[in-house]
Parts: C-alpha cells; sequence; structure tokens
C-alpha cells in the first residue's frame, strides 16, 4: 500500500509541474522515395523534437549529405538550429532495401525551453516603451553582461539561463529576443562562426555579440549595427546599410533586473504547490489506510472471538 501511495504521489508531482512523461512506442518504418522526401521527413522529426525515427528507403545511409539536409531544415526555421545539438544516423539493408535510424540529439528538454521562454519574455516586456534602437542595444548589453564565452556549451538556453555559452548561444540568445520583440533579425554563419544580422530604420547591419564581449562589465561596441564597409567581423553578411549607426548616438549601459531572481522566486512558488498537494494526498491515503486496517482488525477480532466461543457462552 506505500509503494502504491509513493507512487502515485510522485506521478500527480509530475503532472503538477509540467513535466511531460512520454512513452516512445516502437513504429513502424516510413518508407521515402527519394533523398528530397528524407529531408522533408527528417525536417517534421527536428521540429516535433522525435527523439527516434526509423525509415525505409532504396539508398544507403552512404549516400546521404547530412550537411545538405540540417541546412535545409535550418533555412526552413532557424529556431531548430537553436534546439538541435547532434545527429546520429546509422542503417542496414532489409530486403533489397535500407533501414535508416536517426536519433537526433537536442540542447534542451521541454522544462529547459519553458524556462527559456520564460527568461525571453521577461527580458521583452522589460523593454517596452524603448525605441527600436534602445531595444536592440538592451538586448546587447544585456547577453554581453550576463554572458562569459565557453567554447564548450551552446545554444541559447546556456547564454540566457546558464550565462556560459560560445558564440552561436549568443547569436542565437539575441535572435530569439528580436523575434520576440518584432524586430527582424538573421541568424548568421559560416563554417567558423556565427553572428547577426538586424533590420533598424531601413537598412540592415551587423551585429555580434560574441566579439562585442570584452570580459567582466566591458562592452565592445565594435561589432554593434556596422555597415559591411566598417565591419571588422567575419563574413558574408547581408547588411545592406550605407554606414554604420552613429556610436554618438548610443546611450549609457541599461540598470538590468535580476530575472533570475524572480523566476526563482516563481519556479519555488510553482514548485511547493504541488508539494504541498503530495503530502495532503500521502497523508489522506496513510488515514484511510489506517482506518481500514484497524476496521479489519476490529473484523477479525470478532471472527475469533465467534470461532472460540463456548457453547454456553
Amino acid at each position: 500500500m506505500r509503494k502504491k501511495v509513493w507512487f502515485t504521489g510522485i506521478i500527480f508531482l509530475l503532472i503538477l509541474v509540467n513535466i511531460p512523461i512520454k512513452v516512445y512506442a516502437e513504429e513502424k518504418p516510413v518508407y521515402v522515395s527519394s533523398m528530397e522526401e528524407l529531408y522533408e521527413e527528417m525536417y517534421k522529426v527536428l521540429d516535433q523534437k522525435v527523439r527516434k525515427k526509423t525509415f525505409l528507403a532504396d539508398f544507403p545511409v552512404a549516400e546521404i549529405n547530412i550537411d545538405e539536409m540540417m541546412g535545409m531544415a535550418f533555412e526552413r526555421d532557424p529556431y531548430i538550429a537553436f534546439l538541435f545539438s547532434y545527429l546520429s544516423m546509422d542503417g542496414k539493408a532489409v530486403g533489397g532495401q535500407y533501414e535508416i535510424s536517426v536519433r537526433p540529439r537536442f540542447y534542451m528538454g521541454s522544462f529547459q525551453e519553458k524556462m527559456l521562454q520564460s527568461r525571453i519574455k521577461a527580458i521583452a516586456k522589460e523593454v517596452e516603451g524603448l525605441s527600436r534602437y534602445e531595444q536592440i542595444k538592451y538586448v546587447y548589453d544585456y547577453i554581453i553582461l550576463n554572458c562569459e564565452y565557453d567554447i564548450t556549451r551552446n545554444g541559447p538556453y546556456n547564454a540566457l539561463i546558464k550565462g556560459r555559452v560560445c558564440c552561436n548561444g549568443y547569436a542565437s540568445a539575441f535572435y530569439m529576443i528580436m523575434g520576440e520583440l518584432g524586430i527582424p533579425c538573421k541568424y548568421t554563419y559560416n563554417s567558423e562562426h556565427v553572428w547577426n544580422t538586424v533590420y533598424l530604420d531601413g537598412y540592415w547591419y551587423n551585429l555580434d555579440a560574441t566579439w562585442g564581449d570584452g570580459g567582466g562589465r566591458n562592452v565592445d561596441y565594435e561589432y554593434f549595427l556596422k555597415s559591411n564597409g566598417d565591419w571588422t567581423g567575419l563574413g558574408p553578411t547581408v547588411a545592406d546599410a550605407p554606414q554604420s549607426y552613429p556610436v554618438s548616438e548610443l546611450v549609457p549601459i541599461y540598470d538590468f533586473p535580476d530575472f533570475k531572481l524572480k523566476e526563482n522566486i516563481k519556479i519555488a512558488f510553482m514548485i511547493s504547490i504541488p508539494i504541498l498537494l503530495f503530502f495532503i494526498i500521502k497523508a489522506l491515503f496513510g488515514t484511510f489506510s489506517q482506518n481500514s486496517t484497524q476496521n479489519r482488525i476490529a473484523r477479525n477480532e470478532e471472527l475469533i472471538r465467534n470461532m472460540y466461543r463456548l457453547p454456553d457462552e
């Protein structure tokens, strides 16, 4: 009975804190007739964050261009690039065809993704009422002052939640906050580096928060809203501004609120409620169990007395 109580309580707690419980059933392989069809199906796998998928094809794994396949997915939705970290792919011959198994790996789980979205919305809300230029600068300053470069870490979660990340984290965090603010922005990359191009006052400007991070409280604006003529960063770029945004118009660094403290208080409050409910349920189950045991003992005692009662009693 005690095991059942604990199991029920844990399941109830997981549901309340909104941690998804997924059961992955073995599915039949999906047949793809061409490389283009496989690429389309793989886009769905990444978009839906499927952990494992098996395909049946007329071509072997060796003919699949993984970089081309991932590039197509990223072009359609750059957000996939911020979630996806690694793709394992293997295959075997099956009756004249090939069974291809893919296992994507992602930077974040569902709960981490919700934490990231909460942080993005909090930052975007903080700049409501500012000009578009001030919003861009606020986000640029915030990411630089709250991140440290770490080549071993990737993705926007490590940038905005952990505060340690490499270039793709700086760029993807900036891109996602711009998206929340409705400011056109591009996730620009080559084989060596990732940065951004952002749209302001009718032009596209180059912007690189990674190289703008001077360490500590130092923000370097050499990589902030630059035209191609003044750009000392990497390329290619899609900027078309005839000149860089005037440095003389830079406003002071903002006094950022402690988003982490606010979210920790919110998370602590959210977690405390299900924990409290868990112990209430446990106590109720314990009471029911105790009452049931006492009633059973009373019935057994009556039965024993009747069994051993003498005839004249």
